[in-house]
């Protein structure tokens, strides 16, 4: 238990150079947007070309591939009535129930849950996730946009919520999943190039966290219940269904772990910026993912814990 309070602390504490950056005036919000490219766009790429490729595939590792992407695709099917359905439930406002479904349903796998599942479950952690990552961006780019745009002035079109899902992560995945399948790798150079790119992510990713953290008003968003509700709910409903799921489910454990972890990370970061982009209350996304990050610094340790004594 120690040993993952620990590894899991490391990263959180990359959150705290960030916030501690953003408050000395070190780094202002005003660089979020082009360390936010500069992920997405380069760093991200090459940190999932690199997990992906460096591994063997093997028949158990197949198998493990071909259970998470039907439990994944099963589990956002099903999410997304279940998540609109909830935030009716709470009465959250109108407006802003396709936003705060979005929020609750897509996560920030890719800047928290890579570097989390490396420093707690490794390797091949991290290699499942990638995966998760790459199906739970797909449904986000896609049909996320269009709850997005449910709260905006105009109404997103299929055609152009399917352009925003092939991003460049998007495509470093599925580049990376025909090299290990066709046991493509890359040359040694090349290799150490993408290495020494990929490994910028992790502490980048969680210092932009921070600065997040930082142009938040928490005092404001903590006196806010439609937050602190919808916080609360993404925090223990979904994750918790989800891991009751997993528990009757007979599918490797290490699938188990990172579909249950993907789903308990708090609300994706990138949802600020499409929410921005389709003229939804970017306003509220940016509460959202704060608060839900806030959270997750107390909520993360412990399901990492109940996760590595339950299955593995």
């Amino acid at each position: 238990m120690l040993v993952i309070f620990m590894n899991v602390a490391v990263i959180f504490a990359l959150v705290g150079v960030g916030f501690y950056a953003n408050r000395r005036n070190i780094l202002p919000g005003t660089v979020s947007p082009y360390l936010t490219k500069l992920i997405l766009r380069i760093t991200l790429p090459a940190f999932i070309l690199i997990s992906v490729t460096e591994n063997v595939l093997t028949p158990a590792l197949i198998g493990e591939i071909k259970q998470l992407i039907l439990i994944m695709i099963a589990f956002y099917v099903l999410g997304i009535p279940f998540t609109l359905l909830t935030v009716k439930l709470f009465r959250f406002p109108r407006e802003n129930r396709g936003l705060y479904a979005a929020m609750m349903l897509f996560t920030n796998s890719g800047f928290m849950g890579l570097p989390i599942s490396f420093a707690v479950f490794g390797q091949h952690g991290l290699f499942i996730m990638v995966f998760a990552n790459t199906i739970m961006m797909f449904f986000m780019y896609s049909i996320g946009v269009i709850m997005i745009g449910m709260g905006g002035t105009e109404k997103i079109p299929w055609k152009d919520a399917a352009k925003s899902a092939m991003n460049n992560p998007m495509i470093s995945s599925l580049l990376g999943i025909i090299m290990l399948f066709l046991g493509i790798t890359f040359p040694q150079v090349i290799s150490h190039f993408l290495h020494l790119i990929g490994e910028m992510t992790v502490p980048l990713s969680m210092i932009l966290v921070g600065i997040q953290l930082g142009t938040s008003n928490l005092s404001i968003l903590l006196r806010k219940p439609d937050l602190i509700g919808f916080t609360i709910a993404k925090s223990t409903l979904l994750p918790a269904l989800v891991l009751l799921a997993m528990y009757f489910l007979d599918v490797s454990p290490m699938v188990k772990v990172i579909s249950v972890l993907c789903f308990a990370l708090p609300a994706a970061a990138i949802l600020v910026a499409l929410a921005e982009k389709h003229e939804a209350d970017a306003q509220l996304a940016a509460g959202g993912v704060s608060l839900s990050t806030l959270f997750s610094m107390g909520t993360i340790p412990v399901i990492c814990t109940i996760l590595k004594a339950m299955f593995l």
